[in-house]
């Protein structure tokens, strides 16, 4: 990666500290071990500093060690390792929970046509508190984009759900990527959105999803309650 962000020094780096689990080297982590890990990230980037530093596991921030991670999340913030720090949860819940140890700047959380568990409540909280809102898992693993026929059995259930989706979508005349790109883009407390891409036509075409708002419409209805289907770690 070193390579590129060399070459376009105008992209913003977002980077994650490990599960402390990982940090094998010493039986209590210490701000100066997390922090290692920070600095050897930032060697791989070919950067001194990166936009945003998030805790990969917010079950750290539940456990013995939370004082020690929010005080390496700090240190590096003030040091210039990082201009914004944050933690990447499941839910809501994981962020209010990680704003007993430590102020975060960002929160990272999954959020979809199908996964619509982050509502207006949680929106007036984050800007309230001046949390920037960043959404992944958009396609719900790439569930949302697969043809109804096509889903795993593990999602049967979901079958007459996703056609009545994939029909509304045609209907519309937009593919399910750019509703559900223009989904997330309509919602006020959404400040970026994460997506992978292979190719820049890939990228040009999540980017241009997101630009016209006249795919922006109402999705609210096809909001799926169950856990089972829009939380991965139950699939």
């Amino acid at each position: 990666l070193a390579r590129p962000l060399k070459t376009h020094r105008r992209l913003r780096v977002i980077t994650k500290i490990p599960a402390l689990a990982t940090l094998a080297t010493e039986k209590r982590p210490s701000a100066k071990s997390i922090l290692e890990t920070l600095h050897s990230s930032l060697r791989s980037l070919g950067r001194d500093s990166v936009e945003v530093v998030l805790v990969h596991n917010a079950e750290d921030l539940r456990g013995p060690f939370a004082d020690v991670l929010a005080e390496a999340l700090e240190r590096a913030r003030t040091s210039g390792l990082c201009a914004q720090v944050g933690v990447s949860g499941y839910d809501w819940v994981d962020v209010q929970e990680a704003r007993l140890s430590f102020q975060p700047q960002v929160a990272q959380l999954p959020s979809s046509i199908y996964d619509q568990r982050l509502g207006p409540e949680q929106f007036v909280d984050a800007l309230s508190s001046g949390i920037d809102l960043h959404v992944r898992s958009v396609y719900l693993q790439g569930i949302l984009l697969t043809p109804p026929d096509s889903l795993p059995q593990t999602f049967a259930k979901l079958v007459e759900h996703q056609r009545e989706f994939h029909e509304e979508c045609a209907r519309r005349g937009v593919s399910p990527q750019q509703a559900c790109l223009a989904h997330l883009s309509s919602l006020k407390g959404v400040t970026h959105i994460v997506v992978g891409v292979n190719s820049k036509t890939e990228l040009s075409e999540a980017a241009s999803a997101v630009a016209d708002p006249s795919q922006h419409g109402e999705w609210q209805s096809y909001a799926v309650e169950d856990l089972g289907i829009i939380d991965p770690r139950r699939w």
